[in-house]
């Protein structure tokens, strides 16, 4: 409830210009990324799942959801057959998989369902990072020289370390 009190000139608390609508009876949208995780290997394969939420009134099923990597040519469709997800419910959609590119890239999933009611919601985009996967080529068996590792006793019994061949 609204009140005022008598130290306020005038009516106290005003409301203008507002309207109140029923949501669509249809709306589907993305509304998280799962995978791929915001920072992954660039060149490695990723597991693309997409979480979509039905904002409608109506419970949805077989609908489309595709995804895009930096504006490129659409992934999908991915065909969500699923269980009916209820109003306000949640689903997971496992997508194709994707090759995370090199450096800061956009990654945008979305719905495509001709009766949605709301497109405003539909797609969900997020900046993610492809950071270089470099092999490890470095190897040591530590018998050829004592300046590249030191002995360190052991806190929990005698470890003896020495250069050379072992017994």
């Amino acid at each position: 409830a609204f009140n005022s009190t008598t130290f306020t000139t005038g009516d106290g608390i005003s409301i203008d210009d507002f309207c109140m609508i029923n949501p669509p009876s249809v709306d589907i949208g993305v509304s998280a990324i799962l995978n791929p995780t915001p920072i992954w290997g660039a060149g490695q394969i990723s597991q693309v799942n997409l979480q979509v939420h039905n904002y409608g009134c109506d419970s949805i099923t077989n609908f489309d959801v595709f995804y895009t990597v930096n504006g490129g040519t659409p992934v999908g469709p991915t065909l969500y057959s699923g269980p009916p997800i209820p109003p306000n419910g949640n689903a997971v959609v496992l997508c194709p998989q994707d090759t995370t590119p090199s450096g800061i890239y956009t990654f945008c999933g979305y719905t495509s369902l001709v009766t949605d009611g709301d497109h405003t919601n539909d797609t969900l985009c997020v900046q993610l990072k492809g950071i270089p996967v470099v092999p490890v080529t470095y190897c040591n068996d530590f018998d050829s020289s004592g300046a590249d590792w030191t002995a360190i006793p052991s806190p929990i019994g005698n470890t003896n370390w020495e250069l050379g061949t072992p017994n």
